[in-house]
């Protein structure tokens, strides 16, 4: 794999940023979470621009689909890319519209699943079958995510077929990766703008070498999960790849938000500092994700159990 961008992906990216600039960001995420809101405008241009329809695009293909997943989330945009560009149409689903969950067990009573509203649509695996079902109603929960979110009722569903549910579960995790990596790398501009203009002692604090030791660690713990998860997406989405990417980007992303916050120090923790609405979506695609160790657990054994084996427990 090569890993610098060709022409047309820098083209690809390009134009997605100018739609971005203009239609995502701080600002527009604020009110759309006032009314837990799909961003039902941009995802229209999106579709319309051709962008959500990439992964089945034969001058594009499934990396470039998730590249655009990364950007998005990067720009703080509210459209379940994820679902609508990578895991519906490597499942084989015409184009789906509007916000879809995306679940990794059958939702709990308890459990708010992101993008989940009525009417919509949520992708779950059931005993190694993929289930598209319809969302019947929905119980918005209001959360300091960044992301719309609501418990459901299930409605009629019907199986994408035996084995789907591998891989479903594989584009899920590339798709959690690539989320987490934007959301990241987004955390990272904005720390090093701060201690760029931040001036203790009569210095830049981005001249302390301590933290420029830091701001290396996390670049590269970042960088190294936005490689893992384009070399998924470009290699097919093999279980044991999909696996790697979802737990080094959840181990990225969660020392990510911690290191952030407490070099941004107070303002770290004030809603007026833009930080925490990349941070607190991090911390939910991690908890989606299952958490640090799950996902290791799940990529060692994605890695060396062979198929239908049995693991002790």
């Amino acid at each position: 794999m090569d890993l610098e961008l060709t022409d047309e992906q820098r083209m690809i990216s390009e134009g997605l940023r100018t739609i971005l600039e203009r239609m995502a960001g701080p600002e527009r995420c604020r009110v759309l979470l006032e009314d837990g809101a799909h961003d039902t405008p941009l995802e229209k241009v999106l579709w319309d621009q051709g962008y959500l329809g990439m992964f089945s695009d034969p001058d594009a293909g499934p990396l470039e689909a998730v590249l655009m997943v990364e950007q998005v989330a990067r720009a703080l945009g509210t459209v379940a890319t994820g679902a609508l560009a990578v895991v519906g149409p490597a499942l084989g689903i015409p184009e789906l519209r509007g916000p879809v969950g995306l679940s990794r067990t059958p939702p709990r009573d308890d459990a708010p699943v992101r993008f989940a509203t009525a009417p919509g649509f949520l992708v779950m695996p059931v005993e190694g079958e993929a289930f598209l079902c319809e969302v019947d109603g929905v119980q918005p929960s209001p959360t300091s995510w960044g992301y719309p979110a609501a418990r459901v009722t299930i409605g009629s569903r019907r199986s994408l077929g035996p084995g789907s549910a591998d891989r479903m579960m594989a584009w899920w995790r590339i798709t959690i990766a690539a989320e987490i990596v934007g959301n990241a790398s987004a955390c990272l501009d904005v720390l090093l703008g701060h201690i760029k203009e931040r001036y203790q002692f009569g210095r830049s604090l981005a001249t302390l070498q301590a933290l420029q030791h830091r701001l290396a660690q996390l670049f590269v713990q970042v960088e190294g999960s936005r490689w893992l998860a384009y070399r998924a997406a470009w290699s097919g989405a093999p279980s044991a790849e999909a696996a790697l990417a979802a737990a080094h980007s959840v181990a990225a992303g969660r020392r990510t938000v911690r290191e952030c916050h407490q070099i941004c120090g107070a303002l770290g923790l004030t809603t007026e500092f833009d930080l925490h609405m990349w941070s607190m979506r991090i911390r939910a695609l991690c908890g989606e994700a299952g958490g640090v160790f799950a996902t290791q657990v799940d990529a060692g054994r994605a890695r060396w159990r062979p198929a239908g084996a049995l693991v002790a427990t």
